[in-house]
């Protein structure tokens, strides 16, 4: 459902630019850094719509693609290896509490015969 929204409101930001340029046709006198000149306004609109919806999707890209430690580990759980070492605890932390017996944790066999 997410996924179609997003492909909706990508789509409506699509026509919304396109309506804005081609309204916009004329020419304007232009000064970026070295370049001097007239460009027309069209062309000026979407440039700057497609540079940032490349910036847009290279941070998206990179906020999305899992990092390298995290998808070994990833791996070789899903493939029934061993789980990622458990986060290291602070010196000063009390031991987790031991059961008094081996099948404390375990449920009672006979309830489950009932």
């Amino acid at each position: 459902m997410m996924q179609k929204i997003r492909w909706i409101l990508l789509l409506l930001g699509i026509v919304i630019a396109l309506v804005i340029a081609f309204q916009n046709n004329r020419n304007e006198e232009v000064n970026v850094l070295f370049f001097h000149g007239e460009v027309s306004l069209l062309l000026l609109i979407l440039t700057a719509v497609g540079v940032g919806f490349v910036f847009g999707a290279m941070l998206t890209y990179g906020m999305l693609r899992p990092k390298k430690g995290k998808k070994t580990n990833a791996k070789s759980a899903a493939k029934g290896g061993a789980a990622a070492p458990a986060a290291p605890t602070s010196k000063n932390a009390p031991p987790a509490p031991k059961p008094e017996r081996a099948d404390a944790l375990a449920p009672d066999r006979a309830d489950a015969k009932k």
